[in-house]
């Protein structure tokens, strides 16, 4: 009976982290979250945390910046502006910023550093 919860938890944050990576272009909520694991936002939080050392919506900013990091490169024509909302950021400077809080450098100048 007790392995039945961890593999349960399991199955609800591979379900969180699919329904994160399938549509981080988007406003995404702790209750979206929540929802789409089928359980209430306080054990949303509660079990990411436990299991992926951050809470969901922290994980969603890495992930976006992550996913800007790539776009960078994967499309160098693309302005880091466009790459900025593409990845659901409100403007370049708030994109800008937290590219440079997991990255310490700027979009621009990871680009030309690693094209």
């Amino acid at each position: 009976m007790k392995q039945a919860a961890p593999n349960q938890d399991n199955l609800r944050i591979s379900k969180i982290l699919a329904y994160i990576h399938k549509n981080f272009a988007d406003p995404i909520s702790v209750s979206d979250i929540a929802r789409e694991a089928g359980i209430s936002e306080r054990e949303c939080l509660r079990r990411f945390q436990k299991t992926i050392q951050l809470p969901p919506i922290q994980y969603l900013l890495k992930y976006r910046v992550m996913r800007g990091a790539e776009l960078l490169l994967a499309n160098p024509a693309a302005s880091i502006s466009e790459i900025g909302t593409l990845c659901s950021f409100d403007s370049q400077s708030h994109f800008a910023k937290m590219f440079k809080r997991f990255y310490n450098c700027t979009p621009r100048e990871y680009r030309k550093r690693n094209l």
